[in-house]
């Protein structure tokens, strides 16, 4: 599964939580980590879904259980939409706004300085379409032109972040016909938990 993917089935709210699941979103530091490993092509860790092998007859739709990577889930969601996905229904959904920052080649939390800055790309703008605005962000940056050799990293940098929704993202499905107990064992598994804790 692509991240494009991801943010198609979360748009269409195909993706629901299991009972056992946090329901908080990352502080902006986590999200802030999450991109910029995005951006650098680090290991992002795996995914565990679950499609039960019975829907239960009042659900219009088929789907997903997220057994492990919810935050993660979460994060790309609501930094390349601006809002929260729909499973997190108790969750704060003020926008979320960060940017890219062309110069230091990192992500920040969006402030109203950044406003305007051809060298702070708005994420939710720049994924806001089906593919990325790279014409918009290079054309923004025409009124303050920087010299050959910085246009041409730029250039890369911009090109690199475009890629990011097409990442594959590594995902593990549990057996149709596991139980909610066995979601929540291998969960507690895959995140380094005993019995005991």
């Amino acid at each position: 599964m692509t991240i494009t993917s991801l943010l198609h089935y979360a748009d269409w709210d195909q993706f629901q939580l299991p009972q056992f699941a946090r329901r908080n979103a990352w502080p902006h530091d986590k999200v802030i980590s999450l991109f910029n490993s995005l951006y650098r092509g680090y290991p992002l860790g795996g995914f565990i879904l679950h499609e039960p092998l019975t829907v239960a007859a009042d659900e219009a739709t088929h789907r997903k259980t997220i057994v492990d990577g919810v935050e993660r889930v979460a994060a790309i969601y609501g930094v390349l939409r601006g809002r929260m996905p729909l499973f997190l229904a108790n969750a704060d959904r003020s926008a979320w706004q960060f940017c890219f920052d062309l110069n230091q080649e990192q992500f920040v939390a969006r402030d109203g300085a950044m406003m305007g800055n051809p060298r702070y790309i708005a994420l939710v703008e720049f994924f806001a379409s089906r593919s990325p605005e790279v014409g918009k962000a290079i054309t923004a940056l025409y009124p303050c032109p920087p010299d050959d050799i910085v246009f041409a990293e730029y250039l890369r940098r911009i090109a690199r972040l475009a890629r990011i929704v097409d990442r594959s993202l590594y995902i593990e499905y549990m057996p149709t016909d596991a139980s909610i107990d066995d979601c929540q064992a291998v969960r507690d598994i895959a995140n380094g938990k005993s019995d005991g804790e």
